[in-house]
């Protein structure tokens, strides 16, 4: 098993040439009596992908939903390359680089992969509108061959390209995925984290919540989330030991 500490939050050293884009400071969310998150503390790097494991319950949508402006901490603060997101609305944290692909898509089924993608054009940063859906289609090609096809018709697994490929037209400079593997078989699962390795290989750096650990691949950081506090950090590497994985989640404080 490997040495990685348990049961505490444990500090990733961080490299220095890596400029700090995302970060979060004694994070506290609440849901009348129920403590969701629990002074979390939580960095990300520009251009990393950071991977944030834990089961059902652990407090990762609270914790992503915080970051995205859809959740209101009950203390702490979120800060997007040094300044404080505590008074901007979602769509003021969208217009300024951050996006979140949420769990189940939220794509409109009865509208086509095209009008589906066009309904981001109101939230982008771009210019060029169409020159960044041809880009987006580049890095999602069965998106293309589909482009006249209701959303409801399409795969689970094309569903969630679509939902990725909608998100990368407002042009984040973070884009935050819960839970992008949910309901898909195991391959499936793996071409999304394929065409995910594609767009972090553009440049934009990714923060992905996950039960599921085909996400190591991509990582360059992974963080378990358990009752709402991280409990073990480290590279991807120390959490491919089955073991390890299943201390981190089910572990006692």
């Amino acid at each position: 098993m490997s040495d990685l500490r348990l049961g505490s939050p444990a500090t990733v050293a961080k490299d220095s040439t890596v400029d700090q884009l995302l970060r979060l400071e004694g994070v506290r969310v609440t849901y009348g009596g129920l403590v969701a998150v629990q002074g979390v503390d939580l960095s990300v790097g520009s251009g990393e992908c950071v991977v944030v494991l834990g089961p059902n319950g652990a407090g990762k949508t609270s914790l992503m939903g915080t970051i995205a402006g859809t959740v209101k901490p009950a203390a702490g603060d979120v800060y997007f390359r040094g300044r404080s997101l505590r008074k901007r609305r979602t769509e003021q944290r969208v217009a300024g680089g951050i996006t979140l692909v949420p769990e189940g898509r939220r794509l409109f089924k009865d509208l086509t992969v095209v009008e589906n993608l066009t309904l981001a054009r109101a939230a982008g940063r771009t210019t060029d509108f169409r020159a960044r859906t041809d880009q987006v289609l580049e890095t999602f090609p069965v998106l293309r061959a589909r482009a006249g096809h209701k959303a409801r018709l399409l795969s689970g697994g094309e569903q969630q390209m679509l939902a990725i490929a909608r998100a990368l037209l407002t042009e984040p400079e973070l884009l935050i995925l819960d839970e992008p593997s949910i309901g898909l078989a195991p391959k499936v699962v793996h071409e999304v984290y394929q065409r995910l390795s594609a767009v972090r290989s553009q440049g934009i750096t990714l923060l992905i919540v996950e039960q599921n650990i085909s996400a190591l691949d991509i990582a360059s950081e992974v963080h378990v989330l358990r009752n709402g506090r991280v409990v073990a950090s480290g590279p991807p590497e120390q959490f491919r030991d089955a073991d390890v994985v299943a201390e981190a989640y089910l572990g006692t404080d």
